[in-house]
């Protein structure tokens, strides 16, 4: 059961962190939530380089744990000293939108991944065995002990590197190796809250720019149907408990439909893994822009130079949004309106952007 207390430790410790640096500008929810990604791939990071020249099992897991583990204390400490706001105030509606579909996604990634340790949903006939070939490599194959940092082995290509970001399966491999997790629960229990990270800070962002609940809760309703309405024959079809939703309807009835929930959410996809690192630097930049507030661009940062393996499409895409805002808070006002640009306003402008180029940057390079 440590990989339990891994997984419990990381969200501390995520927890801890944006609050250090986001303090009363995320609530409560808002500051778990967009620590989940951080706490989860500051262990495995932590734990992969510390494997780079031996067997990646329990022993090797120790001491990131225990950084880990001080690390959210000192930050309890600091973050008590401040008295920072508990309280969260839901509307009815909110508080439905939340519940339902949290409960909707979390139950989705239940039945997608490995449900009786058998059964999978989404493109599971294809994408998921090319996942776990990956996940099994670190957990036990031939990159459970590396000869250098970056020593990773394609597992379904003999003799060739891997070409693939592979962070996100290797926390589930290490959740293995480490923590004594089944394949089940090392791929559920983390996709649990990946995909509740995802669905606040998706939820966070369509309030900032609406102000509205009733405006989340249809942006949300649209995501879940981009694709059409394909999921209620789930509700129809009598063997719903086996069909892949995608090219088996039940009944002998074969179709090809595209979703983005069964396509690029599930199963253990890469895009999972990488939304909420994109929706929480895009709500952190927004912030920090309007508060002029250096702990929120240096939060981005380290939200978006996490990205690179994770998924490098959501680097580039982050670096074309931030390139992009930038220009529009920051060039544009300086070209058109520079006689009432301060040089005060011009030097802090300046200096928030450097901070987030900078932290993105330099935790990007290496990767």
């Amino acid at each position: 059961m440590l990989w339990s207390f891994q997984i419990t430790t990381s969200l501390w410790f995520g927890y801890e962190l944006v609050t250090k640096l986001a303090h009363n500008n995320f609530d409560i929810l808002q500051r778990f939530f967009a620590g989940v990604p951080i706490g989860f791939f500051t262990l495995a990071w932590m734990n992969f380089v510390l494997s780079s020249r031996r067997t990646l099992n329990q022993y090797i897991s120790y001491i990131p744990f225990a950084i880990q583990l001080i690390s959210s204390f000192v930050l309890h400490r600091q973050n008590s000293s401040k008295r920072l706001s508990l309280s969260i105030k839901f509307s009815l509606l909110q508080l439905v939108t939340l519940l339902a579909f949290g409960f909707f996604y979390v139950i989705l990634m239940y039945i997608s991944m490995l449900q009786n340790n058998l059964y999978t949903k989404g493109a599971g006939y294809g994408d998921l065995p090319f996942h776990l070939n990956i996940i099994s490599s670190f957990a036990c194959g031939c990159n459970n002990k590396r000869s250098s940092i970056y020593d990773v082995h394609s597992s379904f290509f003999a003799g060739e590197n891997l070409a693939y970001p592979f962070i996100p399966n290797f926390f589930t491999g290490m959740l293995m190796a480490t923590g004594r997790a089944s394949l089940s629960a090392a791929l559920f229990f983390p996709s649990a809250f990946i995909i509740l990270s995802f669905f606040y800070g998706q939820y966070s962002l369509c309030y900032k720019f609406t102000n509205d609940h009733l405006a989340c809760l249809i942006s949300v309703f649209l995501f879940v149907n981009l694709g059409g309405l394909g999921w209620v024959r789930w509700i129809t079809d009598k063997n719903r408990g086996y069909g892949d939703w995608l090219h088996n309807w039940g009944k002998n009835q074969y179709e090809y439909w595209f979703h983005p929930l069964f396509h690029i959410i599930v199963p253990q996809r890469a895009s999972l893994w990488s939304f909420p690192l994109c929706y929480w630097t895009i709500y952190s930049l927004i912030l920090g822009i309007e508060k002029n507030n250096l702990k929120l661009m240096f939060l981005a940062g380290i939200l978006t130079g996490l990205t690179p393996l994770v998924q490098v499409h959501s680097y580039v895409s982050m670096a074309q949004w931030a390139i992009s805002y930038c220009i529009i808070t920051f060039g544009l006002p300086l070209l058109f309106n520079y006689k009432k640009y301060s040089l005060q306003r011009f030097k802090r402008q300046f200096l928030l952007w450097l901070v987030f180029a900078i932290t993105a940057n330099i935790l990007a390079a290496p990767q």
